[in-house]
């Protein structure tokens, strides 16, 4: 379970870093027929169908506001670089 959340947290922090917020409801609705699909075909129980959904989605949340606040920080360090080099010509 935990390199479930690590690949989550991965995908989040990619997708965080290029696209906005409403890119999460198609992942987060992938990321729901995977774990099922997967969880039906091993024959596992619906329990840990829950707990696997809720750790993936879970993970793919914070792996977004993870690269969305280091894209708002390369965008920030970005603009002052440009800026103080604007100001030395």
């Amino acid at each position: 379970m935990f390199s479930l959340a690590i690949f989550y947290v991965l995908i989040g922090t990619v997708l965080g870093l290029d696209f906005t917020v409403m890119v999460l409801m198609p992942t987060i609705a992938l990321s729901v027929v995977l774990i099922i699909g997967v969880n039906v075909a091993w024959g596992t129980g619906l329990w840990m169908a829950a707990i696997e959904t809720v750790i993936a989605l879970t993970s793919v949340q914070i792996g977004y506001l993870g690269g969305a606040a280091v894209r708002l920080f390369l965008e920030q360090s970005h603009a002052s670089a440009t800026a103080m080099l604007r100001s030395n010509w």
